[in-house]
C-alpha cells in the first residue's frame, strides 16, 4: 500500500488493515497466560511427534516465563529502533520481507512508539520490499528494486535505512 493510498484511509481502515498484517498473535495485548497455554501446547505436540521426546519447556510456568521475556525483549527492541530513528532521522522506511513488516507494525502496540507521531508515521508509511533471499531471479530482484525506488520517488512521507 502505498502513503497515498494510507492517508486517504479512515482510521478504522488503518486498523483493519494493520490488524490483517499483523494477525491474532499480540505479544502487547494477549493475554499472557493464554499465549503461554498456545506456546506449550504447541511445543509439547511438537515432542510427541519426535523421536528423542524432546521439547523446550516441561511445564506450562516454564512457557509463560519465556512469553514474559519475549515481552520485554519486543519492547526494549522497540525502545533501540525509537532511538536509532531520533538520531538518523530517516526520511523512508524500506522493510524487506513480510517477517520484518510484522514485527514492524507489532511495535505500534508499544506505548513508547504510539507516542512519537514521528516515528508512528514512519511505520504507517513505511515500503514493504521482498528479501533478497526470497526474490530467486536477478529479473525479479530488478522488480523489486524498480517498485522500491518508485515508492520512494512518490512517498515523500516514508522513510528508508
Amino acid at each position: 500500500m502505498s502513503s497515498n493510498d494510507w492517508k486517504v484511509l479512515s482510521e478504522a481502515e488503518k486498523l483493519e488493515y494493520i490488524s490483517s498484517k499483523i494477525g491474532r498473535y499480540n505479544l502487547m495485548h494477549s493475554n499472557i497466560t493464554k499465549m503461554a497455554e498456545t506456546l506449550f501446547k504447541t511445543d509439547q505436540n511438537k515432542k510427541a511427534s519426535k523421536k528423542n521426546n524432546s521439547g523446550h519447556f516441561d511445564s506450562l510456568e516454564e512457557a509463560e516465563s519465556q512469553v514474559k521475556k519475549n515481552r520485554a525483549k519486543f519492547i526494549e527492541c522497540a525502545n533501540i529502533f525509537i532511538q536509532e530513528c531520533n538520531i538518523i532521522k530517516p526520511k523512508h522506511l524500506v522493510v524487506y520481507g513480510e517477517d520484518t513488516e510484522w514485527a514492524l507494525l507489532r511495535m505500534l502496540d508499544i506505548d513508547a512508539v504510539r507516542q512519537n507521531r514521528k516515528i508512528v508515521d514512519l511505520i504507517e508509511n513505511h515500503i514493504e520490499i521482498k528479501h533478497y533471499s526470497g526474490v530467486y531471479s536477478i529479473a525479479n530482484a530488478i522488480k523489486e528494486v524498480q517498485r522500491l525506488l518508485h515508492a520512494v520517488n512518490h512517498n515523500q512521507s516514508a522513510i528508508a535505512f
